[in-house]
């Protein structure tokens, strides 16, 4: 198997971690280093590393180097990020993997452009207590979890450097608040924040926060106190989770801590008032020893395994695994980061809606075979097209995308995620038969109730489009075309921010007779160099719901990295928002009179 060969550029704290403490795996090799510090570069030198290199340029231009490690102050990751992408290496950054969301759309959009492997160095996501909790969550143990409780805790204050500047990017909020809610959103990945608290503190240091408390609330979850403190002489447990049948506390990163919980047959007190030194209660009085089971936590039971994130990436670039962190991920934390901060300049909550609808829930679903098996799918797309298509749309104001395959169970489309699903992005090409005609048949019925469909490109022979259209769908194809589409719905919101045409160098061309019925409305025609035309964009309206066709998208061409194509796709989820779910779309017969119908708000369904 292929070594591949990286190098830092910053050799502080983090970059001497990644070389000495994380990268175990013989699959990643560190040969270099760049620094500003020749002290630094030194020190790499006599700990083994094989060069130190003059200038971040001479280090780009090595053609030894695989993999650039940006380990710098926050500050300067956005320009040596995109300088490294432009290069043609893979790169992983430190976190927080930029000052803002705009800098990380501009790294994105490098990496799309360029096609090479962005990644993020989020490792918290491999810490044992986090792994714990989760299982222990997610498993049930604790029953449905409604409150989550996760605090890091010292005394010691912010440490000297550009940590303790505001425009180094210093401060507790990015230096752990980054951890700490990246660790909540990938556990909770399928449900929208819908509110955001915080309260930073300025103990010791007024320019940067040197702590905070922050509340997050998940539409239908839980809610998450988030506690970071640098002025704290008592340190609080590390986790602390309540569920409907029981609740675990973790003290520390050792993972030392408990569960109590409900015992399988609970028997009724003896006593229903307890005495104590303050008074009678009964709300408070504690449970009597028979009605719960207390389950001590072995820490030798649990470890972080952190190399593994480099195991990962060397995966990723065989095109054999998923990159395990993803920059459409860390968009997600930076937009609750930045409401974190705009709550407490203004001292209230932050709602994270789109005017007085919460945000457009969207699931990308993909078959996902192609990534798998086609190097140059995976070179184009390393995230998968799912996960290319999610990460652009989590850019966007007011749209949280989170991605479903084909190889997870129920398809990736439980009745759980349909049902937190405003939009549905549907990409298929050679696996539409292996999609079960029951999972098919709730997508149809989902959008008959209000949710929208968005086809791209081979999904026009999926099974729920199939349905939805009532026809073959068929049409006529050719490999590897010049295409040139044309917009001839210029007022339509779909085309908003479209020019009148663009190009697109390499394309699958598709052709008429498209058996599908007459579109509603047209919004682009596809014209190939080979004289044909085609309905690349057409809109449709079932029951409740919209439906839009897009045909660019071949997986071996780089549509999806084409700006106007990512515009019509972000402006049909817009467009495709439900205005309203019904529940059911049958014919019902009242009693009540037409102004009791009205009042009820039942007049639809007459």
């Amino acid at each position: 198997m292929k070594q591949y060969k990286a190098a830092f550029v910053g050799y502080g704290g983090m970059g001497h971690w990644h070389y000495t403490g994380i990268c175990l795996t013989d699959r990643v090799k560190f040969i270099g280093v760049y620094d500003i510090n020749p002290q630094r570069m030194e020190l790499a030198l006599s700990e083994g590393m094989e060069k130190a290199y003059g200038s971040y340029e001479e280090l780009l231009a090595d053609k030894e180097v695989d993999i650039v490690v940006v380990a710098t102050p926050n500050n300067f990751h956005c320009p040596l990020v995109c300088q490294a992408l432009e290069a043609g290496k893979t790169v992983v950054c430190e976190k927080p993997v930029a000052m803002s969301s705009e800098e990380l759309q501009v790294m994105m959009d490098t990496a799309s452009r360029t096609g090479s492997l962005f990644t993020i160095h989020q490792n918290r996501r491999m810490d044992a207590d986090y792994l714990l909790m989760r299982e222990a969550a997610e498993k049930g143990t604790l029953g449905k979890v409604f409150e989550i409780e996760s605090r890091v805790t010292g005394s010691r204050g912010i440490p000297e450097g550009w940590r303790q500047y505001k425009v180094a990017g210093g401060g507790m909020m990015l230096d752990w608040g980054v951890h700490l809610i990246d660790q909540l959103m990938m556990m909770y990945a399928d449900k929208a924040v819908v509110s955001v608290q915080c309260d930073m503190y300025h103990v010791a240091y007024q320019e940067c926060d040197d702590g905070f408390r922050l509340i997050l609330k998940f539409e239908d979850g839980p809610t998450a106190m988030v506690e970071v403190g640098t002025s704290h002489y008592v340190e609080a447990p590390r986790w602390y989770v309540c569920g409907d049948r029981g609740a675990l506390v973790i003290n520390d990163w050792n993972c030392t801590g408990k569960i109590i919980r409900a015992s399988e047959h609970e028997v009724t007190w003896e006593e229903e008032i307890v005495y104590t030194k303050a008074g009678p209660t009964k709300t408070m009085a504690p449970r009597a020893k028979d009605t719960i089971e207390e389950i001590l936590i072995n820490p030798d039971d649990y470890s972080s395994d952190y190399d593994s994130y480099y195991r990962n990436l060397a995966a990723a670039l065989d095109g054999t695994e998923e990159i395990r962190v993803k920059p459409a991920e860390a968009m997600r934390v930076m937009k609750v980061m930045e409401a974190a901060f705009e709550s407490d300049s203004k001292q209230q909550m932050s709602h994270l809606k789109r005017g007085t609808h919460t945000m457009i829930r969207v699931t990308v679903w993909n078959e996902n075979l192609h990534e798998k098996n086609d190097p140059e799918v995976t070179r184009l797309y390393p995230g998968g097209i799912h996960g290319h298509l999610a990460g652009y749309l989590n850019t966007l104001e007011g749209i949280e995308a989170r991605t479903a395959t084909q190889d997870q169970p129920d398809c990736g489309l439980s009745d759980e995620v349909l049902q937190n699903t405003d939009v549905l992005l549907w990409w298929g090409h050679c696996s539409h038969h292996l999609v079960p005609d029951e999972i098919a048949s709730k997508v149809v019925n989902r959008v008959l109730g209000g949710m929208g469909f968005i086809a791209l490109h081979s999904a026009h022979y999926s099974k729920p489009f199939r349905m939805l259209m009532g026809t073959t769908c068929s049409l006529r194809w050719r490999d590897d075309e010049f295409e040139r589409v044309w917009c001839v719905n210029p007022g339509h919101p779909i085309a908003k921010g479209v020019p009148a045409c663009f190009v697109l160098e390499k394309e699958e061309m598709y052709g008429e007779f498209f058996d599908v019925p007459q579109p509603d409305e047209q919004v682009f025609t596809g014209w190939f160099r080979g004289g044909e035309v085609f309905r690349s964009g057409c809109c449709w309206h079932r029951g409740a719901g919209k439906g839009f066709y897009f045909q660019p998208g071949h997986e071996t061409n780089p549509s999806y990295n084409n700006p106007h194509v990512l515009r019509i796709i972000g402006n049909a989820v817009r467009w495709a928002e439900p205005v309203n779910f019904r529940p059911g779309l049958g014919c019902h017969h009242y009693d009540e009179t037409t102004e009791e119908r009205y009042a009820a708000g039942l007049e639809e369904s007459y």
